[in-house]
């Protein structure tokens, strides 16, 4: 197998030692207003950020033409596009269902025909599984994003419930270590 990845992998064009130090912490990050301050949001490439935004559009005018249909005109003008305004309550869509209360969204994407599963970010899950929200959270499943002007979405209510009833696994996957130093906290 080494010899395979040798094969394939060029070899680094390297020219003297590498510059080896001992790790300095970077100075504090400065809280942007609007901005979230995870660094997460980096990550994402930009088709990624393509495919989530085309699943957000997506489910904006499904949630807007549902109320419309519904007769709850008033309600499809205050839903909020979380994510579009910098908030980052958990959710990224604050809708309302057919009898005006609140929902609150989250979208998965994808440009395949099916989602297996999804990564949630700790605000998101936090978010889903407290009790204020949980009979409210959504999470909608977008397919073939960037396919189609109206992709399938397929919405799994109360996310926390089906965890909590063993019907669905959920597992911590990453931790981010910040290379930030934390202002020390004031008593």
């Amino acid at each position: 197998m080494e010899e395979l990845f040798e094969w394939v992998a060029e070899p680094a064009k390297t020219t003297g030692k590498p510059s080896i130090t001992t790790f300095l912490p970077r100075p504090a990050k400065k809280k942007q207003k609007g901005f979230s301050n995870k660094s997460s949001k980096g990550r994402r490439s930009k088709e990624s950020l393509k495919v989530g935004n085309a699943g957000e559009i997506a489910v904006l005018k499904s949630e807007k033409d549902k109320l419309r249909e519904a007769g709850l005109k008033d309600l499809a003008e205050q839903i909020v596009h979380e994510s579009a305004e910098g908030n980052t309550p958990g959710w990224d869509i604050t809708s309302f269902d057919e009898n005006g209360e609140k929902i609150f969204i989250e979208v998965k994407s994808t440009t395949s025909k099916t989602i297996t599963s999804v990564d949630l970010t700790e605000n998101e899950w936090k978010a889903a599984s407290n009790p204020e929200n949980r009979e409210n959270y959504y999470l909608y499943l977008v397919t073939e994003a960037l396919k189609t002007d109206s992709p399938p979405i397929q919405i799994l209510e109360n996310p926390y419930d089906w965890v909590n009833s063993g019907k669905l696994g959920i597992r911590p996957t990453v931790q981010e270590l910040s290379l930030h130093l934390l202002k020390p906290k004031t008593k």
